[in-house]
């Protein structure tokens, strides 16, 4: 009976954290899952006009649709733990959430050798 008690306590923690895990994913997309328009563009720290226009919208079905590479294309997308986006069909973008709340999203990633960081806002 004394190895149950121990046994048992990790079971319900391990199953607390799952849980719990899979509730703040999910919070995360749906607060996610709108349209976002760039408000400020920044190329290794520097800001920049040459990312005006930029936009993401992503949905709970896991498409995101963006100007990302210069043109409008929907891609699939997939939530890695709490703060990564992989785009499919980007040659392996990782786009790191830094902040996410009602109405701000910031994402930062690094692309031929460059680090975006995108301050983006909720479309209305």
């Amino acid at each position: 009976m004394k190895n149950v008690t121990p046994r048992l306590f990790i079971l319900i923690c391990f199953l607390s954290f799952f849980i719990q895990g899979c509730h703040n994913k999910e919070a995360i997309l749906n607060n996610l899952s709108h349209k976002w328009l760039l408000d400020k563009g920044f190329r290794n720290e520097k800001e920049t006009d040459s990312l005006s226009g930029l936009y993401f919208e992503f949905n709970k079905a896991g498409e995101v649709t963006t100007n990302l590479n210069g043109q409008d294309e929907r891609l699939t997308y997939k939530l890695d733990g709490e703060d990564i986006i992989e785009l499919a069909g980007t040659e392996g973008v990782f786009l790191n959430i830094i902040e996410l709340s009602e109405t701000k999203l910031i994402l930062q990633t690094d692309i031929q050798g460059y680090t975006f960081k995108f301050v983006l806002l909720k479309d209305k």
